[in-house]
C-alpha cells in the first residue's frame, strides 16, 4: 500500500511539473522570438506529462491539429518573409502545444477546476492591465469620450490592439458569467451527531461542525464576489476598447453563457436588452451623414475598408489556395502583390480568411473542424451532465454542479469569439493567440471527464 502511495505521488510531481514546463516554454516562445529557451522546457514538459499519464498524448482533435502543423511546416517553406512566418508559426505552435500539455493535466474534476479558476482570474488580470497596454484608439468618434482615455498612461512600448483586448475578454467573460449564473446545487444534510458521547464532547462537536458549515458558505459568498467584480471589470474594459464587433460577439457569448446555465428567462431578457440597445443605437446614428466611400476605404474603423481588405484577402486566397501565402505576410504580399497599402493592421480583419491566406485552404479546413468539433464535444458534454443531473436515483457528486457552468460558459466564449472571427483576426497571429487553444483544450477536457474516461480515472 505504501508503494502504492509513493507511485501515485511520484506520478503527480512529474504531471505538476510537466505542466509549469509547458506553461514557461510556451509563455517565453509566445512572448519572445522563438529560440531553445522557450521550446526545450515546453518539449521536456509533454514528455514529463506523457510519463505521468504512462500512455501516449492523444485527443479527440488529432486530426485537423496534425493537418495544421503539416501546414505550418508548408509556410515555413514557401514564405517570401521567412523572419516574420518564423515568429508566427512559433506562437501558433506554441498553441498547440500548451493545449496538449493541459489536456494531457486536466484529467481530473479538482484540475479542471484549478483550471477554470485560472481561467477567470487570467481574464480580470487582463482587464485589471488593459489601461496600461493597450494602444486606444483615440480618433474613434464611438460612445466613450476621449478624454476618459487621457487618464491612462501608457506602461509598454508594444502595446496592444483594442480589438486584440477585445477578443480576449469575448473569449473569456461568459467563463465568470456562467458561473456566477448557475444555479446552486442541493444543500448537503448535515451528518446528525447520534453517538453516545458526553454532553461536553457533543457541544465540542456541534461547534466544529457549525465552523466548518460557515467557512465553506464563506469561501462561496467569497467566489461570488470575485466572479461579480471579474465581470464588471472586464465589461468596463470591453467597453472601452469601443470594438462594435466585440461587443455584439460579446452579448452573444453572454447570452448562450446564460441559456446553457438553465437560465432561459435571464438569456431572453439579456437578449431583448440587447436588441433594444442596438435599435437605440441606430435610431441614433440615423441622421448622420454616410461617409465618403474612398475615405471610408482608407479608415480601419469603417465597414468599407473591411470589404476592401477582404476582397484582397479572397484574391490572395485564390492565388495561394493550397500552400497560403505564408503566415503573418498578408500585408507584405499584399502591397507587392496586388492594390492594397494598409501596414499598421497586419491581418485579414478576418479569422477565416486570415487562416486560409496563412495556411492554404486545407489550413482553414483544419481550423473550421477544430471549431466544429469542440463545439460538438462541448455540447455533448452539457447534455451528458444535464441527464446526469436529472437522475434522482444517482444524484451527480457535489463539484458537478460546479463543472457544468464551466462547461457553458467555456463552450458560449469559442461561440462568441468566432462570431468575433466574422469582423476581425481575434486570438490568431497575436501573443494572446495561446488562449484560444487553452479554452479548446479545457472544452475538450471537460467533455472526456463528463464521459468518464479511463484515461481520467485515477
Amino acid at each position: 500500500m505504501h508503494r502504492m502511495y509513493r507511485h501515485l505521488r511520484s506520478r503527480e510531481t512529474l504531471a505538476w511539473l510537466g505542466i509549469a514546463l509547458v506553461a514557461v516554454g510556451a509563455g517565453w516562445t509566445t512572448l519572445r522570438a522563438p529560440s531553445p529557451w522557450g521550446w526545450a522546457p515546453a518539449l521536456l514538459g509533454l514528455v514529463l506529462l506523457r510519463l505521468a499519464q504512462r500512455s501516449p498524448i492523444r485527443t479527440p482533435l488529432d486530426l485537423p491539429l496534425r493537418l495544421i502543423a503539416v501546414m505550418m511546416a508548408v509556410s515555413l517553406l514557401i514564405t517570401a518573409f521567412p523572419e516574420t512566418t518564423q515568429v508566427q508559426v512559433s506562437r501558433l505552435a506554441a498553441g498547440l502545444v500548451l493545449a496538449l500539455g493541459l489536456y494531457t493535466w486536466a484529467n481530473n474534476r479538482e484540475r479542471l477546476l484549478w483550471l477554470g479558476r485560472g481561467l477567470v482570474i487570467a481574464g480580470a488580470a487582463a482587464a485589471l492591465l488593459a489601461p496600461f497596454v493597450v494602444d486606444w484608439l483615440l480618433n474613434k468618434p464611438f460612445l466613450i469620450p476621449p478624454a476618459i482615455y487621457e487618464l491612462f498612461p501608457r506602461l509598454v512600448t508594444d502595446a496592444v490592439h483594442p480589438n486584440v483586448m477585445a477578443s480576449l475578454l469575448v473569449l473569456l467573460l461568459p467563463l465568470p458569467v456562467a458561473w456566477l449564473c448557475a444555479p446552486a446545487g442541493p444543500r448537503r444534510p448535515r451528518r446528525p451527531l447520534s453517538f453516545p458521547w458526553s454532553s461536553r464532547t457533543m457541544a465540542t462537536a456541534q461547534k466544529a461542525q457549525r465552523s466548518s458549515w460557515m467557512a465553506s458558505s464563506t469561501q462561496k459568498y467569497l467566489w461570488r464576489l470575485i466572479l461579480i467584480l471579474t465581470c464588471g471589470l472586464m465589461g468596463a474594459t470591453l467597453l472601452l476598447t469601443k470594438s462594435r464587433g466585440g461587443y455584439i460577439a460579446a452579448a452573444v457569448g453572454v447570452i448562450l453563457a446564460v441559456w446553457f446555465t438553465g437560465r432561459r428567462s435571464w438569456a431572453i431578457g439579456l437578449l431583448a436588452a440587447t436588441l433594444v440597445a442596438i435599435i437605440g443605437f441606430l435610431i441614433s446614428t440615423q441622421g448622420n451623414s454616410a461617409p465618403d466611400l474612398v475615405a471610408g476605404a482608407a479608415d480601419s474603423s469603417t465597414f468599407a475598408f473591411r470589404l476592401n481588405v477582404w476582397r484582397i484577402a479572397l484574391w490572395m486566397l485564390q492565388d495561394f489556395s493550397f500552400t497560403g501565402a505564408g503566415m503573418g505576410t498578408f500585408n507584405d504580399v499584399g502591397a507587392l502583390l496586388y492594390p492594397f497599402y494598409e501596414t499598421q493592421n497586419p491581418s485579414a480583419h478576418n479569422l477565416y480568411l486570415q487562416a486560409g491566406v496563412d495556411l492554404g485552404i486545407p489550413g482553414l479546413i483544419a481550423l473550421l473542424a477544430t471549431l466544429m468539433l469542440t463545439l460538438w464535444l462541448g455540447g455533448r458534454a452539457l447534455r451528458r451532465r444535464r441527464r446526469h443531473r436529472g437522475r434522482r436515483h444517482k444524484p451527480a457528486p457535489a463539484r458537478d454542479t460546479q463543472l457544468q457552468p464551466l462547461t457553458a460558459g467555456a463552450l458560449a466564449g469559442i461561440i462568441g469569439l468566432m462570431v468575433h472571427g466574422l469582423v476581425d483576426v481575434t486570438l490568431w497571429n497575436t501573443r494572446a493567440a495561446p488562449t484560444l487553444w487553452v479554452m479548446i483544450a479545457f472544452v475538450v477536457a471537460l467533455r472526456e471527464e463528463a464521459a468518464g474516461r479511463k484515461t481520467f480515472k485515477r
